[in-house]
């Protein structure tokens, strides 16, 4: 919470709730317990009325209130009703209108794919509206793939834990004669992954194919997903795969920022656990 959105011509701000509002902001945007008197003047209140709704929250697990200094902090029952809507945060359901608008700006299906035990799932896929080729990859919601496969295998490796992107290098799989089979050099690729935000795959995969994916983070920073849009090669050449996968970057940003990622997030033992998002 940062400021109250201005309302409708048709809304009334009801006063009581807009001040609980502001006051559990405040506590947020410190990250510190709070005293009435610094609340009341933050708030422009007086400490009586700011008291009342403190206590208010208090009651009803809202808020904490540090008996010695009398300092109130964010209560148990935010975090309870913070889980919850965490859980109504659908990945897939955040994803499908960016999804669509990507796939209708590169002309090629896009998929969200997701972390399934050792493989990945395609979640969601959307085909563009007016489809240029009559020939296309085939992409259905529910297929999986092998969690190292191209462009999305590169992405969940480059923000995994690093002992298990050690054990992942040191038994790299051969798809195809492009497959980067040598540990080296394909950590060298991942680190152009983190570099640029969004992995190739340059027949890597399916001898044929082309594509490229980006990683969707989490309120936490936590890696959940990847947007990826692959096609054949003739439709992705280099110069337009590179165009096409600063789209799949951008489309990953998107659901990221809906999904209340970090900014810029960053690889790390406590983002970079892959798991299958709830």
């Amino acid at each position: 919470m940062s400021s109250t959105p201005e309302p409708a011509p048709d809304f009334r701000i009801v006063p009581a709730v807009d001040r609980a509002a502001r006051l559990l902001a405040m506590i947020e945007a410190e990250q510190r317990p709070m005293g009435i008197s610094e609340l009341a003047r933050r708030l422009g209140a007086s400490k009586g009325s700011v008291r009342e709704v403190l206590e208010t929250l208090h009651l009803h697990g809202l808020l904490e209130r540090d008996e010695q200094t009398k300092r109130y902090m964010l209560g148990p029952s935010l975090a309870r009703l913070g889980n919850v809507s965490r859980q109504w945060l659908d990945v897939a359901r955040l994803a499908q209108p960016v999804l669509a608008r990507l796939a209708n700006e590169v002309e090629e299906t896009a998929l969200l794919v997701v972390p399934q035990e050792d493989r990945l799932r395609i979640e969601q896929a959307c085909e563009p509206a007016d489809a240029m080729s009559p020939v296309a990859v085939s992409a259905t919601a529910g297929r999986s793939f092998p969690l190292m496969a191209g462009a999305c295998g590169k992405v969940f490796s480059a923000f995994c834990e690093p002992e298990v992107r050690a054990a992942r290098l040191a038994n790299l799989p051969r798809y195809t004669p492009a497959s980067i089979v040598d540990p080296t050099e394909y950590d060298r690729e991942l680190e152009g992954v983190r570099r640029a935000g969004y992995a190739l795959d340059d027949e890597e995969f399916m001898e044929g194919i082309r594509g490229a994916a980006a990683p969707v983070f989490d309120d936490s920073g936590r890696l959940v997903a990847a947007v990826l849009v692959s096609a054949l090669a003739p439709s992705l050449h280099p110069p337009r795969l590179e165009v096409v996968a600063s789209a799949v970057a951008a489309a990953a940003r998107a659901i990221s920022g809906a999904l209340g990622a970090p900014a810029n997030p960053r690889p790390s033992s406590r983002r970079s656990d892959v798991s299958r998002p709830k």
